[in-house]
């Protein structure tokens, strides 16, 4: 069975506001509520804005979407679609009217979910959250930052232009962003990060096993006493910095690259 719900009406007034859009932009806040389908899939696609997923007990997922356009006529025209269906699951995405020159939409999600599972979110030139998710998880932007708080499976996450802050993923993770830092905390599973012009950290946990390859093309590399040194070369401070590194007994590679900043490998209590 497939309930499907598109909105185009304001839960509070137009405002004029100054945003990214242009410095006379309205800005509008829409909020929907429709069921889930339980257990299955989560997508969420949006452009020039943010994506946030918020664990809550309710059966629903409750949507606050914050529309911004040039004109109270292009502002109507967005579309808030949010949909489920045993089968494909549930789908949220925004519907912009088509691009006329000096135009252009954005909008902002903030959904209260239930047990968020096998999440794929897609934005741009806006951060994404996600906490308490489950399954898979696919994390897609530009121009913005991704925060990921405990997510039990595996996370790819893409980015450009911005920084990845990654906690308590049970399970293995690919990181891929330019110029932003990227933090992962509590690494148990494998990883593979690779940024620019941006430092690395992570703290793997007290359980991971398995040898990390780490490369900067300028920068110094810092890692556990207590790792074998399986290679190792430069980290003077500049230039390249390269090491290979075995923590634990058995466990698959992982690897760490970056360029123009140092990595720094932790272990977690």
């Amino acid at each position: 069975m497939r309930i499907a719900f598109a909105s185009a009406f304001a839960a509070g007034s137009i405002v004029l506001a100054a945003s990214a859009l242009g410095a006379e932009t309205l800005k509008e806040v829409r909020e929907i509520k429709v069921a889930t389908a339980p257990g299955a899939a989560l997508t969420v696609r949006t452009a020039n804005g943010s994506i946030e997923l918020v664990p809550t007990d309710s059966s629903e997922l409750l949507i606050k979407a914050t529309v911004s356009a040039k004109s109270k006529e292009r502002l109507e025209a967005v579309r808030i679609v949010a949909s489920n269906d045993s089968a494909t699951g549930n789908d949220v995405h925004v519907d912009f009217p088509p691009v006329a020159k000096g135009e252009e939409e954005g909008c902002s999600l903030v959904i209260q979910v239930p047990r968020a599972t096998n999440v794929k979110l897609v934005a741009s030139n806006g951060g994404i959250s996600i906490s308490g998710t489950v399954g898979t998880a696919s994390l897609e932007t530009s121009n913005g930052s991704v925060t990921v708080k405990g997510h039990d499976g595996a996370a790819t996450i893409r980015s450009s232009n911005g920084s990845v802050m990654a906690s308590d993923i049970s399970g293995t993770a690919a990181i891929t962003t330019s110029n932003g830092p990227v933090t992962l905390r509590g690494a148990l599973q494998p990883f593979q990060i690779e940024t620019s012009n941006g430092p690395v950290q992570v703290t793997i946990a007290p359980a991971f096993a398995g040898v990390v390859s780490i490369a900067t093309s300028n920068g110094r590399v810092a890692f556990p006493k207590d790792a074998k040194v399986e290679s190792q070369s430069g980290n003077k401070g500049y230039g390249t910095a390269e090491a290979k590194i075995s923590i634990g007994t058995g466990g698959e590679a992982s690897s760490i690259r970056t360029s123009n900043a140092p990595v720094d490998v932790k272990s977690g209590s």
